[in-house]
Order: structure tokens, then sequence, then C-alpha cells
């Protein structure tokens, strides 16, 4: 039998320093009026463990519903509406970032 320590994923974290995890935060802060959770660490696990222990700058960011992941799961509009204006915005923060260091 494997130990334990073989077989579990390690636990998902990420840089709240990171500068797009800061940008992603300003957009959040720009369009709902406060910025993301900056929770260092989640309990779930997805593909975003295995990207963020590779070294990727990872988040999680996605909308307000209920029974996620379950029966009859729904999702908020209005919270989707919103996420996409968070995105919106954070790609045009990091374009004009990226934009400003290529000049």
């Amino acid at each position: 039998m494997e130990e334990a320590s073989q077989s579990c994923i390690p636990p998902y974290e990420w840089d709240i320093e990171h500068p797009l995890t800061k940008a992603l935060s300003e957009s959040c802060r720009r369009i709902l009026g406060k910025p993301g959770d900056q929770s260092p660490a989640s309990i779930c696990v997805g593909d975003f463990n295995h990207f963020s222990n590779a070294g990727v700058p990872t988040v999680i960011i996605g909308p307000d519903g209920r029974n996620l992941h379950a029966g009859q799961e729904e999702v908020c509009l209005k919270s989707l509406e919103q996420l996409v204006a968070v995105l919106l915005d954070f790609i045009n923060i990091s374009v004009t970032a990226l934009e400003q260091k290529i000049r």
C-alpha cells in the first residue's frame, strides 16, 4: 500500500504578492468595490493544484451560485456578468502593463 504522502495532492497555495494576483485583486476592487478573497490557500482540489505546485501563477475565480458541483447547481447571472467585467478589466490592466514593458 502506498504511503499517504505519495498518494496525496499537495495543498493549493498562491502568491498574493505576485503581480498578476495583485492585478486581479485590483480589478475586483475596481469592479466590485472590494478586493477578491486574499486567502493564500484553499481546501479544494483541482487542476490548479498541479499548475500552482509547478510554479505557474494560478488563482481561483468564478461566479457565485448555489449547490456547487451538485445536482440542481445554479449560477447567479448578475455575479456572472460581474465576473466577465472583472476579467475584461484584468486583461486591460495586464495588456497595458505589458505594453509599458515593451516600450
